[in-house]
């Protein structure tokens, strides 16, 4: 093989990676093809091979050290690692690597990697405490890796770019337990990946590592509960009980993924706004891509992306009916012109230690994250965790952080298709969809190592601050393109196209919101099904949640005949619980329930947080938010019970019936929501005394006091159903 300084300094490490594991072998050969037949016509001339057959691979910890030395120094710890292969007496891991040349007689460099069906286990994954761990994940799997490229890295445009990188899991599960396997655990099963990139950059520039390119994407799974005393190690049983079934498939198009050191920003500011650019150590990535090449490109049924959402069933007869959004567009203004990119999304990664500043607040009603912040700056401060009396209480907690600054999703679905049984064979198409844009997506997640109920240093606790906000012009209107949007909308394009009889695109909905979560000391326990109501529990003693927005009626995409009908403003602050169950054996539903204790929130000095208004709604005339009906001050006690979201298909209901997106629920208030109340706070205090308390409103038009809402119990029932 004729060498380069590049391709020996490759083999020199893929022989090191390999060194000292038994009955490893090398052979000559040639190379082959990464994916569908791209690399064929690369002239390949003697490689080198490596194989391996050993019995697994053990590591006893890797640790990756942040900021050593600084005040912001922190450890990520993973231990006890093991690669087993499932069949042992296998080669289970074969490598080549090769040089060879294109038509055009330019250098190329491919590696081509395959791990057969191999168990990769992290025992353990902490914060440098070995005592406090965020618990333990299986991986079964097995592997595909290829990659081509002039040299390591060629840096060129996109559209000239001659890398190809190919990624797969097929045949995969993925297992997490937070304590042991007596406990509950979480299961991705019927697990696939697909990163298919044919063409296009992989290089190095002063941002990092780039790669970008259009990608024939795919990821799908089973979300399984897992908990029932016949549960095994690591393996998907029949009392696993179904969740959701989840997936996306199709072609991104102009993708462009930068990978970079630098963590969390040290708090400098420019113009009253944190500077971003000088950063502690760490990592930071963008990833963005559109949903089409040209926005004005025909639909293409087997190749643009597709969401994916149904039953997860596993057990012989259940239902794997999905539905399937697809034909994604980008929003556009009202001359045509559509958002640069549907999706766009920059995460940091870091460890920060206890009483860190983190990246700093978040400005509500703002878009300048700062001093110079026009609204409100909201924060959750890194360390601090109160509220609970089973041990998960700490002021010196480090934490990891997930900062996200930027980000948008401004394209939406125009079109649903109702899969039946799962593998597409009678899929029926129907011109609708649901809109769900958020923009400027700003978010500070810390999660800190403990929080389960059965072992208060295992699992997880996060502050969790997040928001989207619409994008306004200088005097304040909504950018359309740029705006936060939650609506349904018939999408049908003109008579006799998909069994539609006139052209519509219109929907309904809120339009231009703004939407805040927030929850400090958020407790993530995945709860034991004795009782059955088990599930995957979320907690936060003290939270806050308000939407905002216009209620309207308006064309898409580029939102033109707007009617709009009122304004809506929801801030809810207190206590909160939300919990997702499994159905029980031969049902086909997602289950779910929450609890809220509504007040007004004080800010502390673990949280600022508080509206400054308490819990409240308003409803006003349009663009007069003087002119409302307002129910202020609220307090009290409301639950959501024995929810239900669930799909059915054509007949399902009855003879004749339609396919169905239905959403149920009863909501119980004051006195009536006393059980749920109280086994929302299992281990943590309940902030004024037992579960049970009257709702109570004051009651205004405009400034005026109209009087006193109580209610001191009460039972309702809710469904929302959406068929085409």
């Amino acid at each position: 093989m004729s060498q380069t300084p590049y391709s020996s300094q490759i083999t020199l490490c893929l022989l090191l990676i390999v060194a000292g594991s038994s009955n490893a072998s090398t052979n000559a050969n040639t190379m082959r093809p990464m994916s569908e037949g791209e690399m064929s016509s690369v002239s390949g001339r003697d490689g080198i091979a490596v194989l391996l057959n050993s019995s697994g691979i053990a590591i006893e910890s890797i640790a990756v050290h942040a900021d050593e030395g600084t005040a912001d120094a922190g450890v990520l710890r993973a231990r006890n690692i093991t690669y087993t292969p499932l069949e042992p007496n296998a080669t289970w891991f074969t490598a080549t690597l090769d040089v060879g040349t294109d038509p055009d007689g330019d250098v190329r460099i491919a590696y081509n990697a395959d791990m057969a069906a191999t168990r990769f286990r992290l025992g353990s994954l902490d914060l440098g405490h070995a005592s406090q761990r965020f618990g333990e994940w299986v991986l079964d799997a097995t592997t595909a890796f290829r990659i081509s490229n002039h040299g390591l890295f060629a840096h060129t445009a996109p559209d000239t770019g001659v890398a190809a990188l190919y990624l797969s899991l097929t045949d995969a599960a993925l297992f997490y337990h937070p304590t042991g396997y007596a406990d509950a655990g979480i299961t991705l099963a019927e697990l696939d990946f697909l990163w298919d990139m044919p063409t296009g950059v992989i290089g190095l520039s002063n941002d990092g590592l780039h790669i970008a390119g259009d990608v024939n994407y795919g990821v799908s799974f089973d979300w399984l509960y897992k908990h029932d005393a016949s549960q095994t190690d690591s393996a998907v049983t029949t009392t696993d009980r179904p969740l959701l079934q989840l997936g996306w498939r199709g072609m991104l198009y102009d993708t462009d993924l930068t990978l970079g050191s630098g963590g969390v920003w040290q708090g400098n500011e420019v113009d009253g706004a944190v500077d971003q650019s000088a950063r502690t150590e760490g990592l930071h990535m963008n990833i963005s891509w559109n949903y089409r090449k040209h926005h004005d490109d025909p639909f293409d049924p087997e190749n643009h992306m597709r969401w994916r959402l149904g039953h997860a069933g596993q057990l012989p007869g259940e239902s794997r009916m999905a539905l399937a959004f697809t034909d994604w567009r980008n929003l556009t203004d009202s001359d045509g012109n559509p958002a640069e990119k549907g999706f766009s999304f920059p995460i940091t990664l870091d460890v920060i230690p206890a009483g860190s500043s983190g990246p700093g607040g978040l400005c509500w009603g703002g878009s300048t994250h700062g001093s110079g912040c026009e609204g409100s700056m909201l924060n959750l401060h890194a360390g601090n965790i109160s509220g609970y009396t089973h041990g998960s209480n700490r002021t010196d907690g480090d934490g990891l952080l997930f900062a996200i600054r930027d980000g948008n999703l401004l394209a939406y679905a125009n079109q649903v298709i109702v899969d039946p049984d799962g593998v597409y064979s009678d899929p029926e198409h129907y011109h609708w969809g649901l809109v769900y844009t958020l923009p400027n997506i700003n978010a500070n997640v810390v999660m800190y190592p403990g929080g389960s109920l059965y072992d208060a240093d295992s699992g997880f606790i996060a502050d969790i601050l997040l928001m989207s906000q619409s994008s306004r012009d200088g005097q304040g209107d909504v950018i359309w393109q740029e705006g936060s949007h939650f609506m349904v909308v018939d999408t049908c394009p003109g008579a006799g196209i998909g069994g539609c009889d006139r052209a519509v695109n219109m929907g309904f909905g809120m339009v231009g919101a703004d939407f805040l979560f927030a929850g400090d000391d958020t407790r993530i326990w995945l709860r034991n099904n004795d009782d059955g109501n088990g599930g995957i529990d979320l907690m936060s003693p003290r939270a806050r949640m308000q939407l905002r927005g216009l209620l309207a009626l308006t064309r898409v995409p580029d939102g033109q005949d707007m009617m709009a009908i009122a304004g809506s403003d929801l801030n809810l602050e207190g206590f909160a619980n939300f919990r997702i169950t499994p159905p029980p054996p031969g049902e086909a539903y997602l289950g779910y329930s929450a609890a809220l204790r509504l007040g007004e929130l004080n800010n502390t000095a673990d949280a600022t947080l508080a509206g400054g208004q308490g819990s409240y709604y308003a409803i006003y005339e349009p663009g007069r938010p003087d002119v409302a009906l307002s129910f202020t001050g609220i307090t009290g006690d409301v639950s959501l019970e024995d929810g239900r979201l669930q799909v059915y298909g054509r007949n399902e209901k009855s003879d004749g019936s339609p396919p169905e997106l239905a959403l149920s629920n009863t909501i119980r208030i004051g006195a009536s929501a006393a059980g749920r109340m109280d086994d929302a706070h299992a281990g943590a205090l309940l902030p004024g005394g037992a579960g049970g308390q009257v709702l109570r409103s004051d009651v205004y038009f405009g400034n005026d006091r109209l009087g006193e809402m109580v209610i001191p119990g009460a039972t309702l029932k809710s469904s929302i159903s959406l068929t085409p």
